[in-house]
């Protein structure tokens, strides 16, 4: 799927979405979806990240998100 359908699927402006989805790659296991996150999050997440996050993980639930690790982020490792 294109950043701009999933986007459009979630509610999202795709000029916003784009660059955060630009940053990930999809995976195919079989029939499952794995999102892994190339890029490392810095400090400043925005909240655009998190809830984008919050939405892969609730579709997907294996996603594996390197730099977003830690006692607020931990429940999408759950």
């Amino acid at each position: 799927m294109k950043a701009m359908e999933i986007g459009q699927k979630w509610g999202i402006e795709a000029t916003e979405f784009q660059t955060l989805y630009e940053r990930a790659f999809l995976l195919k296991d079989g029939n499952q979806k794995r999102y892994i996150l190339k890029k490392h999050f810095s400090e400043d997440k925005s909240n655009l990240e998190i809830n984008l996050l919050q939405k892969l993980h609730q579709e997907n639930p294996i996603i594996h998100a390197k730099g977003v690790c830690g006692p607020k982020t931990r429940p999408f490792h759950r």
